[in-house]
């Protein structure tokens, strides 16, 4: 008698879990409808906020665009080179040479003559290097020899010689007449 009494109350359990369960189901499947609706609604919400951020990005994008080039110019460092009281602008390029060249100065220099056409001066530590044979040397062309030979050039001519370079003069004129003959005392500082 239990055991009938144990079965019929089973039976009328799973009878109830499935009335419940397909309830459930009827009021998931009204839920999925309106979430369904409230689902598309946050994703079309979504879609519009990405487009926006995007949008505000791009021009966020543009405006540091504008703004790199003033960055890159104020990051660019020339030098004033000195001889003889008369100063000389020389324009860096951008490489690693140059950026542990800076770090060395101010430098007070002795620069001896070689070949009537440069002068030079052995650092006291080398300089990474990226050495190539320049299509020609020009007056106010500061280069590297090797890792630690600092050049300056005060007449143009073609080399077969490999150099880093490091920067170059714009003006100059008085440079060769300033840098005389034989060895010259030489002040190279960042200009500020």
């Amino acid at each position: 008698m239990k055991r009938l009494y144990f079965a019929a109350c089973l039976v009328f359990m799973v009878f109830i879990m499935s009335a419940c369960t397909g309830e459930s189901k009827e009021n998931d499947g009204r839920e999925d409808s309106h979430s369904g609706a409230v689902v598309q609604k946050e994703q079309e919400e979504t879609m519009r906020q990405d487009k926006a951020r995007e949008k505000a990005d791009s021009i966020d994008g543009q405006e540091e665009q504008k703004e790199s080039p003033e960055i890159q110019e104020d990051e660019m460092k020339d030098l004033c080179i000195t001889i003889g009281g008369q100063d000389f602008l020389v324009k860096l390029y951008e490489n690693s040479a140059t950026e542990q060249l800076v770090d060395m100065l101010p430098l007070h220099i002795t620069m001896d003559e070689l070949n009537g056409n440069e002068k030079y001066y052995y650092l006291d530590a080398g300089l990474p290097t990226d050495s190539s044979v320049p299509s020609g040397i020009r007056e106010g062309d500061l280069m590297l020899y090797g890792s630690d030979c600092l050049v300056l050039f005060y007449k143009s001519f073609t080399t077969s010689y490999r150099y880093t370079p490091l920067g170059y003069m714009e003006d100059i004129q008085g440079f060769a007449a300033a840098l005389g003959e034989g060895s010259v005392q030489v002040d190279i500082a960042v200009l500020q």
